[in-house]
């Protein structure tokens, strides 16, 4: 019996080992796409400011008679 509860003991602490591993790997998946997608967005905000930028002077050259509304 004893025999038998020690092996059962050694296959516990390996499982909560393996779950130890499993999810560090999940935490460290996780912070990597959370850091991709922070970045991701920091890219579309840049695309976006320079869209309104671009939009801003084509409304300008508009009022203006600069500009053909294709532009």
């Amino acid at each position: 019996y004893v025999k038998k509860a020690n092996e059962e003991l050694q296959q516990s602490q390996l499982a909560v080992e393996l779950n130890k591993s499993q999810l560090a790997a999940q935490v460290a998946s996780i912070y990597y796409s959370l850091a991709y997608l922070d970045k991701a967005i920091a890219l579309e905000d840049t695309v976006l400011n320079a869209m309104y930028a671009h939009q801003k002077v084509v409304n300008s050259k508009l009022r203006n008679g600069d500009a053909l509304v294709l532009d």
